[in-house]
């Protein structure tokens, strides 16, 4: 198939999201095959177009998402994690692969600390001009040379990587960014421009303010690092507030496809909840502040 949506869903909790993916992409971008990785196969019958069985032997969830291009179905693949829904037509975002094979929305980084490497160091120790700093939980891949090049020197990276100090995720994996950083470096797969994106190509919750969403009218609006975006695809990653925000959604949607009365009335009563917080939280801080 020429392009689609690939997620990952391994165990109850990550199967249970990628049901709401599916049910959001099927909401606002229905003409797109959906493709997903999942280690419950029945779970998924009717919501993903291509269902493929994940197996132990393919490694841990991380180790998956540096081989995707081994397992996705798709030449071009919008690969999203299944913490993330989809708020309008997605389609557009192929529009982005012009003189890219790989498309993500980050920074070129020179200088700094990249979990607890100095840049420096690995821009000398691998001779690449920058990292690229992303979210690898949405981001586009073809499989062409330069595509298949970046994951599978990401993935090699990944399986021997002496010289890097790379902190387990839960203690027992480690995560597929900072190798993403370095092969995307090597390939010169800079991210998307500002002036192309508009806001749209995805965003994650960390660091924003003045949230507006809703799943069902498809309305995705905040501020994120002082830039106003609209983001076709949100994941919803990284702190308390953004797992309120996600219950909220997600309860918008079950309710919606289920048709369960006051469903509408329960989710707006933990957006309300919410809202009280993002309040709440920055007088307390404050106070902390004033005391000490």
């Amino acid at each position: 198939m020429e392009k689609g949506v690939l997620t990952l869903a391994v165990g109850k909790k990550y199967n249970r999201m990628a049901r709401c993916l599916a049910y959001s992409c099927i909401l606002h971008s229905p003409v797109l095959p959906r493709a997903v990785i999942t280690d419950d196969c029945k779970y998924f019958k009717g919501l993903y177009d291509i269902i493929i069985q994940y197996t132990e032997d393919m490694g841990d969830p991380f180790n998956v998402k540096l081989k995707l291009n081994k397992y996705s179905p798709f030449y071009e693949t919008l690969f999203l994690d299944a913490d993330t829904l989809v708020y309008s037509d997605i389609c557009f975002m192929w529009n982005y692969f012009e003189g890219q094979s790989v498309v993500y929305n980050g920074s070129r980084e020179k200088m700094g600390k990249w979990y607890v490497n100095e840049i420096a160091d690995i821009l000398k120790k691998y001779n690449i001009p920058w990292i690229g700093k992303l979210n690898s939980g949405i981001f586009l891949f073809k499989k062409d040379e330069t595509g298949m090049s970046v994951m599978n020197y990401a993935a090699e990276l990944h399986k021997n990587h002496d010289g890097l100090e790379i902190p387990f995720f839960y203690k027992k994996m480690l995560p597929d960014e900072p190798f993403w950083a370095i092969a995307l470096g090597r390939y010169n797969q800079s991210p998307i421009e500002k002036e192309k994106d508009f806001g749209r190509l995805g965003r994650s919750l960390l660091n924003t303010k003045d949230v507006k969403l809703n799943i069902i009218k498809g309305i995705s609006s905040f501020k994120k690092d002082g830039e106003l975006v609209f983001p076709a695809v949100v994941h919803f990653a990284g702190t308390k507030i953004a797992g309120y925000y996600y219950l909220a959604e997600r309860l918008r949607l079950l309710f919606y496809y289920k048709d369960i009365p006051g469903g509408m009335f329960i989710s707006n009563l933990i957006y309300m909840f919410i809202s009280i917080l993002n309040v709440v939280k920055p007088l307390y801080a404050r106070l902390l502040r004033y005391k000490h």
